[in-house]
C-alpha cells in the first residue's frame, strides 16, 4: 500500500470513530400498555397518519419495515383493506415541539472594602480586616430555546374500540442533529418496544444520520488550546 493511501485510510478510520462518538446522544422511550392485552403478531393491522402529517406519511414504509422484523407479518397502509378487517390500527405521529426558558446574567466585579465591625483598636490605631464584595455592574435576561423531536405510536384495538398500547420515543435538540434523526428515532422506538410492560427510561445511541461537517467544525473547535 502507498503512504498516501494508508495515511487517507488512517484518517478515515479516525474520523468515522471520532464522529460517532461525539454524536452519541440521550434518546428517551416511554410506553403505557393496557393490562393483560396480547398482541397477534398474525392479526391484521393497518399503519395510519394523522390528516396532514405529511412527514409521517413519508416513514410509513420504514415504520412497516420496522414492525416487520417485530415478527408482524400481516400488516397494510391505510386503504388496503377495510377498517372492519383489521384487529389493531396505529396512528403514527412525528412531532417536533419547542420550548422556552429564561436565563439571566449578572456581571459584578470584586471591590475590597473595611469590615468595620471587625475592627480593633491596639495602642490608639483602629486596625479593621479587609474584605473582598461582589459590586454588580450589570445584569441581563434572555429567552432561549429548545426543542424535542417525537416519533409517537397510538395502537388500538379496533374491535374493542379501545387504546391498548401509546408509546413516546424522543430526543432532545443537539449540535448536528437535524430532521434525518426521525430515522433513528423510529429504530431505535420499535426495536426497544416491550409488549409485556409499560416502560419509562433513557438511553444512549450513537446518531446514524448527522452532518458530518458539523462535526468535523465542533471537533477543530473542541481542539483548539486557549
Amino acid at each position: 500500500m502507498r503512504p498516501f493511501v494508508f495515511i487517507l485510510s488512517i484518517l478515515y478510520v479516525g474520523f468515522t470513530f471520532l464522529g460517532c462518538s461525539m454524536n452519541l446522544v440521550e434518546m428517551k422511550y416511554s410506553s403505557s400498555l393496557k393490562q393483560n392485552y396480547h398482541l397477534n403478531v398474525n392479526a391484521p393491522i393497518i399503519v395510519a397518519y394523522h390528516k396532514g402529517d405529511l412527514l409521517a406519511a413519508s416513514y410509513i414504509p420504514f415504520v412497516i419495515e420496522m414492525l416487520g422484523r417485530r415478527g408482524f407479518n400481516s400488516i397494510y397502509v391505510e386503504g388496503q383493506i377495510p377498517l372492519h378487517r383489521a384487529r389493531n390500527i396505529i396512528y403514527v405521529s412525528l412531532v417536533k415541539t419547542m420550548k422556552s426558558y429564561p436565563t439571566s446574567n449578572v456581571e459584578f466585579v470584586p471591590t475590597k472594602m473595611l469590615d468595620k465591625s471587625s475592627c480593633i483598636n491596639y495602642d490608639g490605631m483602629y486596625y479593621c480586616r479587609e474584605e473582598v464584595y461582589p459590586i454588580i455592574t450589570g445584569y441581563s435576561t434572555s429567552l432561549n430555546l429548545s426543542s424535542e423531536y417525537h416519533f409517537i405510536m397510538d395502537w388500538y384495538d379496533i374491535p374493542m374500540k379501545k387504546r391498548i398500547l401509546y408509546i413516546d420515543g424522543s430526543i432532545g435538540d443537539g449540535p448536528c442533529i437535524f430532521e434525518g434523526i426521525y430515522q433513528d428515532l423510529i429504530y431505535q422506538t420499535i426495536t426497544r418496544i416491550d409488549f409485556s410492560r409499560p416502560e419509562v427510561y433513557s438511553y444512549n445511541s450513537a446518531l446514524s444520520y448527522y452532518n458530518f461537517n458539523c462535526i468535523l467544525q465542533r471537533t477543530k473547535t473542541l481542539g483548539t488550546k486557549r
